[in-house]
């Protein structure tokens, strides 16, 4: 899925999942339903594992959409 290559910040959506738009990749990061800890997804696929803080998940969004745009432009 691909959205406009206008990148954003981190904003927080109406149903409270921080997300931005990274090169035309959409990357979200939610509480999980325990609370406990945090998830994180590219393009409507979940990255493995969880996080323990919102940042931890932002930061390996952002690490792992880099890794793609790096292999698109190679």
């Amino acid at each position: 899925m691909t959205y406009s290559m206008r990148d954003t910040d981190w904003a927080t959506s109406a149903k409270g999942n921080d997300w931005r738009r990274m090169s035309g990749l959409v990357l979200v990061v939610g509480r999980a339903k325990e609370g406990a800890h945090y998830w994180a997804m590219i393009d409507g696929e979940f990255l493995d594992g969880y996080f323990a803080t919102a940042a931890d998940a932002m930061a390996a969004c952002e690490d792992r959409a880099n890794l793609i745009i790096d292999a698109r432009s190679a």
